[in-house]
């Protein structure tokens, strides 16, 4: 938990892959350093100009969100920190991070909110280039059977229209379903988000951790989910 936390930068160099010489042989750092677990997740828009990176346990343990512009010369500054303030508790905020393409849509996971129940967030960026929360303040997908780690993965499809998010910790919908898993789908309609649909896997007995990573296609029609912890 005493972690500072760094993320590295590279770049291609003809058959290569080469640091960013504007960059420490460290990496980048969080502003101010400190126990962050800086890089606990990232995140890159498709023309690999903006960065999101997570710090879940920064602020003691709330967690924060930085966002920076990558130039073409090579020299990255911070642009923006994103530090919720609607958190209950240790929430981990930034424990999971996701860009769409273009870099206009910004969600994180804060998978220990409200002991381990779970909340994510969603931002778009404004015409000033600035990232604003959208809804009322943390989304919680509702139906959640347990305290579900909603947030602890989560992925925008390319086009920033559909979002997955993973509570691998949900209870199943009958009693002595522990850890079985959720999968919650949320839908943009130009600048609202409402809950489309909530997905768990066949109930075999096993605690399948249902949601632990997820992924989304271009326009977010097909859905990928990892259950890690399945023993059949």
């Amino acid at each position: 938990t005493g972690f500072e936390g760094a993320v590295f930068l590279y770049r291609r160099e003809g058959c290569g892959w080469e640091p960013l010489p504007s960059l420490p042989a460290t990496g980048l750092r969080p502003p101010g350093g400190g126990a962050n677990a800086f890089g606990s997740d990232v995140a890159l828009s498709a023309d690999g100009t903006t960065l999101a990176v997570g710090a879940r346990l920064s602020r003691s343990g709330i967690g924060s969100v930085f966002v920076y512009t990558i130039h073409a010369s090579g020299t990255v500054t911070l642009s923006q920190t994103i530090e919720p303030q609607d958190n209950t508790g240790p929430a981990e905020i930034g424990a999971s991070i996701t860009l769409s393409a273009d870099g206009s849509i910004l969600a994180f996971g804060a998978p220990r909110d409200n002991n381990g129940a779970g909340a994510f967030y969603i931002y778009h960026r404004n015409a000033a280039g600035t990232f604003e929360q959208q809804g009322s303040g943390k989304f919680v997908a509702p139906g959640a059977q347990a305290p579900a780690s909603q947030g602890t993965s989560l992925r925008l499809s390319m086009d920033g229209r559909t979002l997955a998010v993973g509570g691998p910790s949900d209870a199943g919908l009958l009693p002595g379903q522990p850890d079985l898993g959720t999968v919650w789908i949320y839908y943009r309609q130009v600048n609202t988000w409402a809950r489309q649909a909530r997905i768990q896997p066949p109930y075999n007995g096993n605690a399948v951790r249902f949601g632990s990573a997820v992924a989304l296609s271009l326009f977010g029609n097909n859905l990928i989910v990892g259950g890690p912890a399945e023993t059949n």
